[in-house]
């Protein structure tokens, strides 16, 4: 399957990957590990968890993506943490077996099933 990697703000646009079980266990302990790291409630805990969560993944984007260590270093400086945590989301599906898209319209779907916030109450006149 073809991953899109525009988000990582490297030279390559997308890589190839064939989601093999040992990329989908590795997909999975990340998301393991994030979830783990959302749970904490103890402060120095999940600042621990954060940094261990984000070695991580750019241990996986290394290997699964096959990037170089420019590449890794340049998405750790560059990207968003944000932007970041939803590319693992977009990247783990695809190992996982979700359709292929691209990133881009991946972000728009997750954006349409957000929580809408609600409206302000408009005072009438």
């Amino acid at each position: 399957m073809k991953i899109d990697t525009k988000p990582l703000k490297i030279s390559k646009k997308s890589v190839e990957v064939t989601g093999t079980w040992a990329q989908q266990d590795q997909a999975d302990d990340l998301m393991i590990t994030s979830l783990e790291t959302q749970s904490q409630t103890d402060m120095l805990k999940t600042l621990k968890a954060n940094r261990a969560f984000r070695k991580k993944t750019m241990a996986f984007f290394k290997e699964s993506l096959g990037l170089s260590e420019k590449e890794i270093e340049q998405a750790f400086a560059k990207v968003p943490g944000k932007t970041m945590s939803l590319y693992v989301s977009y990247v783990c599906g695809l190992i996982e077996g979700a359709p292929e898209e691209s990133f881009a319209d991946f972000e728009k779907e997750v954006t349409k099933t957000d929580v809408p916030k609600e409206p302000s109450e408009k005072s009438e006149d």
